[in-house]
């Protein structure tokens, strides 16, 4: 599975026929240490969840048999609701974060078309459903 296989494929119409850089052309943005990792070492194992802003993959790094949370994010729809503010503020936290009961961001990546937060994947679902 791809990432932009399904995102393609509900892409605006009008947009259909211009040329979209491919997920495996992305570019790390931010890494919490040293690292050659690459977007397209990450193996897609199935996706988490969707919402308004994108969609959220189990990935594995097979070099590292660990497992991620892939967070997509389309930029035009972060432009669109007006959350390039709050975006940019939960990834300064999400780096920040350094604490033994917080998830923080392990990679940043970007495409022309979406921002993907890498993250550990911490099996037991949503916070805000638990309440």
């Amino acid at each position: 599975m791809d990432f932009d296989q399904q995102s393609m494929a509900t892409a605006n119409t009008s947009k259909q026929n211009d040329h979209y850089e491919d997920i495996r052309a992305s570019t790390i943005m931010r890494s919490r240490r040293p690292t050659n990792v690459k977007l397209e070492d990450f193996e897609i194992k199935m996706q988490l969840g969707k919402g308004t802003f994108g969609r959220v993959f189990l990935a594995e790094l097979p070099s590292t048999k660990q497992l991620f949370a892939i967070k997509a994010i389309r930029k035009d729809v972060l432009i669109e609701y007006d959350q390039i503010t709050s975006t940019l503020l939960e990834k300064d936290i999400l780096f920040t974060a350094d604490h033994p009961f917080l998830a923080g961001m392990e990679y940043l990546f970007q495409s022309e078309i979406r921002l993907y937060f890498v993250m550990p994947f911490i099996n037991g679902g949503e916070l805000y459903k638990i309440f």
